[in-house]
């Protein structure tokens, strides 16, 4: 677990159940969630953490292009994510938020805003994976380009003007070649 899981060890350490026990017994308190979920992948070990958190880690980063994960969650929770709504004692709006909280928790809302949640994101990490894709490809097909297009002009520019000034110096040599035999005695 991340580091705020020291207080769950410490709770199951403290608990009558034998399963408790050894689960505070095996645990290990370090890594983050993204470390956790790799080493869950690539150790075969487990990760513990808020269910959400974990769905919303596992859609945002590794969720494959075809939309499928390699990492799952287990059905049931270890422990259960209770939450409250602080609000000042006595507070003459608290009936009517406790009936609107009811009726959203009532009618499936909380969960049905959490599965869209979790679908944006998986939506999104394919979208982020198919540009990046793109990108790479379009890369590559730069690299090609660039590696097999043909000399133009331009490029032989450079060995043009060495062929000049070598044919201009040969032809300069070979007049002075010429005046001196001319002034020679025979």
């Amino acid at each position: 677990m991340p580091k705020y899981g020291e207080e769950f060890r410490k709770f199951f350490k403290q608990s009558n159940s034998p399963v408790f026990k050894t689960l505070a017994e095996i645990m290990t308190i370090g890594p983050t969630v993204k470390e956790g979920l790799h080493q869950a992948l690539n150790n075969k070990q487990a990760h513990m953490g808020g269910k959400r958190s974990l769905q919303q880690k596992i859609a945002e980063q590794f969720t494959l292009q075809d939309g499928s994960s390699s990492l799952y969650l287990g059905q049931e929770s270890v422990f259960p994510g209770p939450s409250g709504w602080p609000i000042p004692h006595d507070a003459p709006y608290k009936t009517q938020l406790d009936r609107c909280i009811m009726a959203a928790v009532e009618a499936g809302l909380y969960e049905k805003w959490s599965d869209d949640m979790i679908i944006h994101t998986r939506r999104e990490s394919q979208r982020q994976q198919r540009e990046l894709l793109a990108e790479r490809k379009l890369e590559e097909e730069r690299a090609d380009s660039a590696r097999d297009r043909s000399l133009t002009i331009i490029h032989l520019q450079g060995p043009f003007i060495l062929l000049f000034l070598g044919l201009g110096l040969a032809g300069l040599s070979f007049v002075v070649e010429l005046i001196i035999i001319s002034f020679l005695p025979q």
